[in-house]
């Protein structure tokens, strides 16, 4: 078996099913494609990730001729949580900027770490920015402000379950590449 990157996985797991996608990486074609429905309301156990793998992770790397080596989890589980931050400054007349955004954001993650260290930030959006009193969804361009505000949601999940994770796909050499949530994937 070959080691190349000619193909990226996806897992999608939830307490209804798990779904595990195989595509290559220039066109997006399926390759494999397998699907588990459960009938339990709490399924997203462990032991139903670990059974579903072990059923599935050989006959992927046999018809790809290739090992799985990353994943890419797409979770649509209760245990993602948010933070939601705003982060002010005193910007003295000046036009907002990329890197001045960037020390916001930033300091923002900085504040998110130090309020649930026992976390993982999966995702970090920006939800408006407010300049002297001004909403904007997007960066405004060109515009001088004196004050500066941006409110950021970061949706976490706790480091034990990623562990967790890690740690059955382990079991098959498998490192996460990127964790999802499916409801940001939806809004």
């Amino acid at each position: 078996m070959n080691d190349d990157l000619n193909y990226k996985t996806f897992l999608f797991w939830s307490n209804k099913k798990i779904i595990i996608s195989v595509v290559q990486s220039n066109d997006l074609k399926i390759i494999y494609e397998k699907k588990k429905y459960f009938d339990e309301l709490n399924s997203t156990k462990f032991e139903y990730l670990n059974e579903f793998l072990d059923n599935n992770i050989y006959n992927i790397e046999k018809k790809i001729n290739s090992f799985i080596k990353e994943i890419y989890l797409v979770l649509e589980i209760e245990d993602f949580f948010p933070i939601q931050i705003s982060i002010k400054k005193n910007n003295n007349g000046n036009k907002l900027t990329f890197s001045s955004l960037g020390y916001s954001l930033n300091e923002a993650k900085e504040l998110c770490f130090k309020t649930f260290d026992e976390g993982k930030i999966i995702h970090m959006i920006i939800d408006n920015y407010l300049l002297d009193d001004n909403f904007y969804k997007t960066i405004p361009r060109d515009i001088t402000y004196s004050q500066f505000s941006v409110s950021i949601s970061f949706i976490c999940m706790k480091i034990d379950y990623i562990r967790n994770l890690e740690k059955i796909l382990g079991n098959y050499q498998i490192k996460i590449q990127q964790i999802i949530s499916a409801q940001y994937l939806r809004d």
